[in-house]
């Protein structure tokens, strides 16, 4: 039997979807699939039967991982997530690459920190759905053999408001509302300080003004560089470009300017956890500025949109909902016991056992759907906590 043929059985069995048929076929069609590197972070794809799958070697050699080191670790960016994702779901569309680029993300959770300071695979799993939208998993192959789940989210092929795009940052404004000027030099002395070491392609901030809005909200406005060496490498949403932008948040940590945070999350790593949005609408440019305000904050947790610009203004990525932790188990424990509610407690012995189980599984997915701020859909009541990064993130 001929692959297209085996293609067209199982399709019509109902172990494939259309979709998936079509790109699986599409592949079949491509001269070196599976052999060729489409992508600096897409080493080879690795799709089967079950589904479209990117696989990639890192070495701990790659740039983006020996210039950022957290607590004497290897860590990959969270943000290089985003280009993996990104990237897959623009090669697996179009096997040549050359088809039009997602828009953005949406719902994106960092389950996890991946280590990498030797040999680390990792896999992009691409699934679509029925509105049009990728989810994507991007896992990690763990000791025991077994995939263990790091990042998740949902790729977006258009943007939330069609129409014109969005006006461009009045940088001149903006500055003028800017008291102060932090040292970039003061900044990776601090993220030292705190654990995080930054090499030369994640040292993009030149400096970091911070001011506030007319109504006395506090941001950081912070000019953004990458050595000529650093720039470029085939990415549009740059590593260094696009960590740099999200490092000058620190000045939105300090006492004097958000005091309502405390002084602890100064003081150890912040790494990413949730993401409610991001839209893409030009690649990472060499050099230019990034806005960041607060969109929420609390003692643990805190949450920041980003705006990323080019040097005249004009807007290229938007983070909606950043959130971030410290990063430690000591740092990090959350209080996921909420009490009960009402039903569980007028419950008698005479109710069904089946449906306060289910009742049982919903309230604990919605528990855990908004501890991670991932959707209730996403996640599989049998999966192991561990799937889901709680011995890493909730400790």
């Amino acid at each position: 039997m001929k692959y297209p043929e085996f293609v067209l059985r199982e399709t019509m069995e109902g172990r494939l979807t259309k979709s998936q048929a079509m790109r699986l076929l599409a592949y079949a069609r491509t001269p070196g699939a599976g052999l060729a590197s489409p992508h600096p972070l897409l080493q080879q794809n690795t799709s089967d039967l079950a589904g479209l799958r990117f696989t990639t070697r890192l070495t701990g050699d790659e740039p983006f991982l020996t210039d950022h080191v957290v607590g004497g670790r290897k860590m990959l960016p969270g943000v290089v997530a985003l280009e993996m994702a990104m990237a897959a779901v623009t090669h697996g569309g179009d096997p040549d690459g050359k088809g039009k680029r997602p828009a953005g993300l949406r719902d994106v959770a960092w389950l996890r920190p991946v280590v990498a300071d030797g040999d680390t695979t990792l896999h992009v799993e691409l699934a679509a759905r029925d509105d049009g939208d990728v989810d994507f998993d991007i896992v990690a192959n763990a000791t025991s053999g077994e995939h263990a789940a790091h990042v998740q989210g949902r790729v977006r092929h258009r943007h939330d408001a069609a129409g014109e795009a969005p006006p461009a940052l009045d940088l001149e404004r903006l500055l003028v509302a800017c008291e102060r000027t932090l040292d970039a030099d003061a900044c990776y002395a601090a993220f030292a300080a705190a654990g995080i070491d930054y090499g030369p392609s994640h040292r993009g901030l030149q400096e970091v003004h911070v001011g506030a809005d007319a109504d006395g909200r506090p941001f950081a406005l912070a000019r953004i560089a990458l050595r000529e060496d650093d720039a470029g490498g085939g990415y549009a949403l740059h590593p260094g470009m696009m960590d740099s932008a999200l490092q000058a948040a620190i000045a939105l940590l300090e006492n004097d300017v958000a005091e309502s945070l405390g002084d602890a999350p100064a003081r150890q790593p912040m790494i990413p956890f949730a993401l409610d949005g991001l839209d893409v609408f030009h690649p990472t440019p060499t050099a230019g500025w990034a806005y960041l305000r607060p969109s929420a904050q609390d003692n643990r947790v805190h949450t920041l949109d980003v705006d990323l610009c080019d040097e005249s203004g004009r807007l290229c990525v938007r983070f909606d909902g950043l959130a971030s932790r410290a990063y430690g188990r000591e740092a990090v424990a959350t209080d996921v016991v909420a009490p009960l509610p009402a039903p569980f407690e007028d419950a008698t012995a005479n109710e069904d056992h089946g449906e306060l189980r289910e009742r049982t599984v919903a309230y604990l997915k919605d528990v855990l759907s908004r501890t991670l701020r991932l959707p209730p859909a996403r996640i599989d009541a049998r999966a192991p906590l561990e799937h889901y990064g709680i011995d890493s993130i909730l400790a």
